[in-house]
């Protein structure tokens, strides 16, 4: 019963984050827009930023924990040297892209779905 209570509340988690994609998908063809924004680009290389960031930091994490002598030591280099959670501040970064690549049809209370980035954050 545990196990699905902390299933669960990951699957709302999950679907309240992804909820501008959701609502884009949603839309039929003729509610789309036609063409590529610079809003759509602006949120695809912020997507990427974001996914970039995580990568590396956690690529970093892995190296300098495989390190025997940096046991109990906490990583100050690379990414996280800049930031103490870079890993995290992608993923707030790749779901705002999202969102902004997200909003270029949203129209009236679909541009609500700023929450889902927001509570990621």
């Amino acid at each position: 019963m545990q196990f699905a209570i902390y299933w669960g509340i990951q699957a709302v988690w999950v679907l309240f984050t992804m909820l501008p994609v959701l609502i884009l998908l949603g839309k039929k063809k003729k509610e789309q827009p036609e063409e590529i924004t610079k809003r759509d680009y602006c949120g695809w290389g912020l997507w990427a930023l974001g996914m970039y960031m995580e990568v590396v930091a956690d690529r970093e994490k892995s190296a300098f924990r495989a390190n025997t002598a940096n046991t109990g030591k906490f990583i100050t280099g690379g990414l996280w040297d800049i930031s103490r959670h870079p890993n995290y501040f992608g993923e707030m970064t790749l779901w705002a892209g999202m969102w902004l690549a997200s909003t270029s049809s949203f129209k009236g209370i679909e541009h609500l779905s700023v929450a889902a980035p927001t509570f990621v954050a």
